[in-house]
């Protein structure tokens, strides 16, 4: 099998950020291109992924991703939608966590291993370490 021409799928990305935080598929909410976010996930903190392009058959262009976190999903999403075609028609998915800190080890987590796995990443630079939260000594 020729894995160069192998095109990854919004479907791969949501288990991998769903295996990353540790919840069943129920956890992760699809958000299709042109739809705001549901109103459950404002104010909370979640993780999400962009799937920018669409990679159709057809087209030389292999969609790419983008991860990220936030507490205010219709924001960001809005923000990221309004910066092209691409961005525009972006697919997203989201999921919520416990806190912010953990929203960012999440983040970092889902990066790395979505480059090991090869996606073509547009956040790489948020994966290069994981952020950890100082040790409490008691």
């Amino acid at each position: 099998v020729d894995h160069s021409s192998c095109v990854h799928s919004i479907q791969h990305a949501i288990t991998i950020l769903e295996e990353t935080v540790g919840t069943s598929s129920s956890g992760s909410i699809q958000i299709p291109p042109s739809y705001m976010s549901p109103p459950s996930l404002e104010g909370t903190s979640c993780v999400y992924i962009l799937q920018i392009g669409d990679g159709q058959e057809g087209t030389d262009k292999k969609p790419r991703y983008y991860v990220g976190e936030t507490d205010s999903l219709s924001r960001r999403l809005a923000k990221h939608r309004s910066k092209g075609k691409d961005w525009s028609s972006s697919m997203a998915v989201a999921i919520r966590v416990e806190s912010k800190s953990h929203a960012r080890n999440v983040e970092s987590l889902v990066i790395q291993r979505m480059a090991k796995h090869g996606f073509h990443l547009v956040s790489v630079t948020d994966g290069m370490s994981v952020r950890r939260s100082p040790e409490r000594t008691e």
